[in-house]
């Protein structure tokens, strides 16, 4: 079976304030496209020690001036996992128990507060990649 680090990959988050539509022009923008991985185990990384919510800004679709929808991600510290209200998440994700880029967006920006600055090497992690978690997810 094949790595998810194998297979192609597709762009699904951008800066919100330059994104023109399903982050589709990517290559144009100053802090370029990014994929985040969406079918990760859930849960993967370092998990917080009590409940955390975020609320997390559309990553992608449609340029949208009041900078909603907004998911709401959790980390539940009774079960020990994470859970969002996007649809890709219900609809998806929790049946297989795998994280949505939403989820995985919260783990990442987590890791970078975490770890800063040693950061671990790779291009995920990259200064517009942060940039971008920091401008669509806050903690609640």
């Amino acid at each position: 079976m094949y790595s998810v680090y194998f297979l192609p990959t597709a762009i699904n988050a951008c800066l919100h304030s330059e994104n023109t539509g399903d982050c589709s022009n990517s290559a144009l923008y100053i802090h370029g496209g990014h994929d985040i991985p969406n079918n990760r185990v859930n849960p993967n990384g370092t998990n917080p020690t009590k409940t955390v919510q975020y609320a997390v800004i559309y990553f992608k679709y449609g340029y949208n001036s009041t900078r909603i929808p907004t998911y709401k991600v959790k980390f539940d510290i009774g079960s020990k996992e994470w859970s969002c209200t996007c649809p890709d998440f219900i609809l998806r994700r929790l049946a297989l128990q795998t994280c949505c880029k939403h989820i995985q967006g919260c783990i990442d920006i987590r890791q970078v507060d975490l770890l800063y600055p040693n950061l671990p090497v790779g291009i995920r992690f990259t200064p517009n990649y942060i940039k971008i978690l920091r401008n669509h997810i806050i903690r609640q």
